[in-house]
């Protein structure tokens, strides 16, 4: 993780609803430090390292960025919303990636994970999934799961294989893009 020059309190006051991000990087009254000790356990328990996480998002965004592609690797349907303006890193002002956000569903799972682009960079430089109250906040556990990260991955559930349209009304979903409208309207 990084240092920075910042002091804990001066982060949670820059990452607070309202401060940076109309919805915050962290809730109204969590501590910093609690979020990334949370986390921490976490990735220790899946064995996972948040580089693994950070490099497996990298991956899968740029792909989908770069070909325009929506089904990636196989089984990862991703879904982007791009913006005009970006979103600065609270600790160090960096906004690579903060032009979008995302959902990514695992096709053969059926779960799903939503995000902004800036996570890649938080997760890699300063273990940050941002905060338990935040609506931008990506679960350790779900990323690990819809990336299948690790050496404890769950049992895929059985899909249909029927076409598209088809398969996310199976599973309750209307359509893709009810799947992110749903999502955005979460932010």
């Amino acid at each position: 993780m990084s240092n920075s020059p910042l002091s804990i309190s001066e982060l949670e006051k820059r990452m607070r609803p309202g401060a940076m991000s109309d919805g915050g990087f962290l809730g109204p009254t969590e501590s910093l430090e609690a979020v990334l000790a949370k986390d921490r356990r976490t990735l220790e328990e899946a064995q996972v390292t948040y580089d693994q996480v950070a490099d497996a998002l990298e991956r899968v965004l740029q792909s989908a960025l770069d070909q325009q592609q929506h089904l990636v690797e196989g089984t990862l349907q991703v879904f982007l919303t791009k913006y005009r303006g970006f979103q600065p890193c609270p600790w160090c002002g960096d906004s690579t990636w903060g032009y979008f956000d995302f959902l990514i569903l695992n096709r053969r799972t059926g779960e799903q994970i939503t995000g902004p682009g800036l996570i890649v960079h938080l997760i890699r430089e300063h273990h940050f999934f941002e905060g338990i109250d935040s609506p931008y906040r990506v679960e350790p556990i779900s990323a690990i799961r819809v990336l299948e990260l690790g050496p404890d991955l769950i049992e895929p559930v059985q899909l249909p294989s029927a076409p598209p349209s088809d398969w996310f009304q199976a599973i309750g979903i209307p359509s893709p893009s009810a799947v992110f409208s749903l999502a955005v309207s979460h932010w």
